[in-house]
């Protein structure tokens, strides 16, 4: 489970609060991993997922979102060096750790998010799992938030 949002925002701490809820981190060595997630924004919140699963010794690791706001991507302030595990279906990447501009590491995460639902405008959406301080998440549809409800 990982989450940069907390209460009453549309934008990412950019702390990032990553758990592995009931599982044993040695159970995904040498192992295919299959990240789902319900949205990718700033992207700073996979690469955390990223690189916490590429000091877990996976064989590969591939990403499967159901909405990619690639608009938003702003990976800049990333850490300069991040252990990103294998790809499914590639060798490993010999820059992978070495560090790298934010177009470099938006490229680098492109190359994991291998099955995208939709590409999201740039807007804070919610419903159907998305949600704002905790509301929305049970919308049977995904909506765009009024902007007077939050601002």
């Amino acid at each position: 489970r990982a989450s940069s949002y907390e209460g009453k925002t549309t934008e990412s701490n950019h702390s990032v609060k990553l758990t592995f809820l009931g599982l044993d981190a040695s159970q995904l060595r040498d192992r295919h991993v299959i990240v789902v997630e319900d949205i990718v924004d700033t992207g700073l919140t996979m690469l955390k997922i990223l690189g916490a699963l590429g000091e877990l010794g996976p064989q590969s690791v591939t990403v499967a979102t159901l909405l990619d706001k690639v608009s938003r991507r702003n990976l800049a302030a990333a850490p300069a060096a991040i252990p990103f595990p294998p790809r499914l279906g590639s060798a490993p990447d010999p820059d992978a750790s070495e560090g790298a501009n934010g177009s470099a590491m938006e490229r680098k995460l492109q190359t994991y998010l291998k099955y995208v639902g939709f590409v999201c405008p740039n807007e804070f959406v919610v419903g159907y799992g998305l949600d704002f301080n905790e509301l929305y998440r049970t919308l049977p549809y995904i909506g765009v938030l009024k902007p007077e409800l939050y601002q």
